[in-house]
């Protein structure tokens, strides 16, 4: 993330003074100031700053209000709130507008400068995941595949549109954490028939059966690359909610309005498509 360019609105030019000087002795970079609303719409729209610190109680215009007005302009910045009233009902109504922070007054500094830092590493985190997930899911999948069967497994892209219908067996399982995803697989029923064999030995018609070894196949894969993800950063505090199998013809993929990522991975016993997403969570 690029360094932030911070705008402070507060009625009160001794709050904008004060807020000020923590940010600038922390090298943050003020761009803008307003203590009403037409300066306020002026100077977001010229500056188009990263940060808002948003004051709550203002004669022409609340702070909830301000913040829905300046995204009507620009959605690409983040936010805090900053009043002397707290409780319940305002931080809920602050989660509920994606607000980023709340912080009560008298401002003091640590607690502000704590909460830029945590937003700022929030988006870096959002964006390392997706840079490394992949990866991760890959290793972990071709490790339970060798582990196994004694077989390799090679790997290419797929555009996630391509992937309309099942191709007879999925199953997905929820990730739950800071940053909260999904995973599927999805492969043939012959390619499950053979996957089944090659480790138990016996090739079995039994479609209950054959939910029940995808299902424990890909809890390990999805397990081992969680545990992986949250050993390389504790924040993702990743855990799975229980998998879900389907079976039959013309099942739906549904990517549940999620950008998500698919890998074919390329086996012995036929072609399996794996499927990542993750959300902000916010």
């Amino acid at each position: 993330m690029k360094e932030p360019r911070f705008m402070i609105v507060d009625d009160s030019p001794f709050s904008v003074t004060l807020i000020e000087k923590m940010l600038q002795a922390n090298g943050y970079n003020v761009v803008a100031k307003a203590t009403n609303k037409n300066d306020m719409i002026k100077m977001f729209t010229e500056e188009k700053p990263d940060f808002v610190t948003m004051d709550l109680t203002m004669p022409e215009i609340n702070g909830f209000e301000s913040i829905k007005l300046l995204r009507t302009i620009d959605t690409n910045f983040k936010s805090v709130m900053i009043s002397s009233l707290k409780d319940d009902e305002l931080t809920e109504e602050s989660k509920k507008l994606k607000i980023n922070g709340y912080i009560q007054k008298p401002v003091k500094e640590d607690e502000l400068i704590n909460t830029i830092k945590s937003i700022i590493n929030y988006d870096k985190n959002y964006y390392e995941l997706l840079d490394e997930h992949q990866a991760v899911f890959k290793e972990s999948f071709a490790d339970a595949v060798n582990s196994m069967t004694r077989t390799t497994v090679s790997f290419k892209e797929k555009n996630a549109e391509e992937v309309k219908f099942s191709m007879g067996f999925a199953v997905a399982i929820g990730i739950i954490g800071t940053f909260p995803g999904r995973f599927f697989l999805d492969m043939s029923n012959e390619t499950l028939t053979a996957f089944t064999k090659s480790i138990t030995g016996q090739e079995s018609e039994d479609s209950e059966e054959k939910a029940h070894f995808i299902s424990e196949f890909a809890n390990i894969v999805v397990g081992n690359a969680c545990s992986l993800l949250n050993l390389t950063d504790k924040n993702y505090k990743f855990r799975l909610s229980s998998p879900t199998v389907f079976y039959g013809e013309e099942l739906t993929v549904s990517t549940a309005n999620l950008k998500t990522f698919m890998i074919v991975a390329k086996t012995e016993f036929g072609e399996i498509i794996i499927g990542t997403s993750f959300s902000r969570g916010e």
